[in-house]
């Protein structure tokens, strides 16, 4: 998917191809940044994968 929106040479040449898909997403014209809140969602779903593995049995 990421290749299909930023092509072969930038998805190959990017460190984080997923964050730079997001960066291009424009919603009305109102939610044009919504790479913080990706990031965000990121951390808080690493947190609680964490939780989950520290707490398991």
């Amino acid at each position: 998917m990421v290749i299909f929106v930023l092509g072969s040479k930038i998805a190959a040449s990017s460190t984080l191809p997923l964050l730079e898909t997001v960066q291009l997403i424009e919603l009305a014209e109102v939610f044009e940044r919504m790479d913080a809140l990706f990031t965000l969602l990121l951390f808080l779903g690493l947190i609680i994968k964490m939780v989950a593995f520290f707490n398991g049995p």
